[in-house]
């Protein structure tokens, strides 16, 4: 039979219930909790097998809920045909017997504590339900939709637009994710893709401030077409950002694209005054810095290129604006000396008009910037030289100093 432990009784006669055990002790430390882990917490239970005495630690932890976190489907249904609330609570955090194990993806427990009574809302002491768990695991929508499906038999009404103590909701966890197909699945749900957070961000913004997925982007507004939800894409967060001021940010040039055609306000627009380029501003490696420039100048020309075809107007503060960031990313001299160069240089101002006459060297300079952008934002960062950047730093002036001419030829502003 084994070692069995019994509990300690106060003078009443009743179990005392404060104390702390091994399987308390199981739960601590910064160890990543392994299958291993399951087979011990199972092994421990065979040793307090008291399902009627639910030991607590300091820390508000039972026994019971150990079981929801380590899958003892077999010790949690005892503890429930012995009358334990299914909904109680871990002290001071306040997660529920549910979310532990959604947390850690326990299907059977889960079920098992929703057909017994299980709130399928209750949110801990950050705002985190059960459903916004479901949607940290970028698993294709696996978890989450195995708990709407449990909930559905019920007859359980599932909060999906319940917001967290940061105003997240589900939908802004499967966006901050990736996650496509849960994202498809929420909006379905009727999850308001307008919905900000407590810093004032839609679901899109936070699609804008991703680095690698265009194609979530794309799935956003055709899922929300379908569902005849209007996206509001000039939402400004609490820092006045909208989701195009984002994606420059962020060189997302596809995104930029598409928030145009959805209707991004260009009249509004300020061009931000910093550039992120997916590395450190002074990368260690010569060669990287190298690339890493090449990157940000291409990327600001096609950036520029989109603006200006879309009726984007760049005065002398814009482009002033543009060629600043750059300076402040090292690609050009000191950012003193960028009014004088960008204005004055009567060389540059020769070369700048020679490329406009010539409508086929601007274009192959334009497929050799999309090109070299392409190129540098794939995993590819060996190859560029020296030369390479300066070529590139200098054509980027003639672009820039190009589309203020133009500007000012075409009635667009300019100082």
């Amino acid at each position: 039979m084994g070692y069995k432990d019994e509990p300690d009784f106060n003078n009443e006669g009743k179990p005392i219930l404060r104390r702390t055990t091994p399987l308390h002790l199981m739960t601590r430390g910064d160890l990543p909790k392994t299958h291993a882990d399951n087979h011990t917490a199972r092994d421990l239970f065979n040793v307090y097998d008291r399902f009627d005495v639910n030991y607590i630690d300091e820390f508000g932890l039972t026994h019971f809920h150990v079981a929801c976190r380590y899958g003892c489907e077999d010790v949690v249904e005892k503890f429930l045909e012995l009358g334990q609330d299914p909904n109680l609570l871990v002290l001071k955090i306040n997660d529920s017997p549910l979310l532990l194990a959604l947390n850690w993806r326990h299907k059977q427990v889960a079920e098992l504590l929703l057909r017994r009574g299980a709130d399928p809302n209750l949110p801990n002491v950050n705002g985190l339900t059960p459903l916004h768990v479901t949607c940290q695991t970028n698993d294709g929508g696996d978890l989450m939709k195995f708990f709407f499906n449990i909930n559905d038999k019920l007859n359980h009404q599932v909060q999906v637009n319940f917001q967290d103590k940061f105003g997240n909701t589900p939908l802004h966890f499967a966006v901050h994710y990736d996650d496509e197909e849960t994202v498809k699945f929420l909006l379905r749900r009727g999850a308001d893709p307008n919905r900000r957070n407590a810093v004032r961000s839609t679901p899109l913004h936070l699609i804008c401030h991703s680095q690698n997925n265009d194609d979530l982007a794309r799935l956003f507004f055709k899922m929300n077409e379908e569902l005849n939800q209007l996206v509001q894409v000039n939402a400004a967060d609490n820092y006045g950002r909208t989701p195009l001021q984002l994606a420059v940010f962020y060189l997302r040039l596809d995104i930029i694209d598409l928030l145009i055609k959805k209707g991004a306000d260009l009249s509004s627009f300020v061009f931000p005054t910093d550039i992120y380029c997916g590395q450190k501003i002074e990368p260690p490696e010569h060669r990287r810095r190298i690339n890493y420039k090449l990157r940000l100048a291409s990327g600001v020309v096609l950036i520029v290129e989109r603006l200006k075809k879309s009726g984007y107007g760049l005065d002398r503060g814009n482009i002033l604006t543009i060629m600043n960031l750059i300076a402040k990313h090292g690609l050009f001299e000191k950012s003193a000396f960028v009014e004088r160069r960008l204005f004055v240089d009567v060389e540059l101002a020769t070369e700048a008009k020679k490329l406009m006459e010539e409508g086929s060297r601007r274009e192959i300079y334009k497929a050799w910037t999309f090109r070299t952008h392409r190129y540098l934002s794939s995993n590819a960062h060996t190859s560029a030289t020296a030369g390479t950047g300066r070529t590139c730093s200098r054509l980027l002036y003639i672009h820039i100093h190009t589309t203020y001419t133009c500007s000012r030829r075409c009635g667009g502003g300019g100082g």
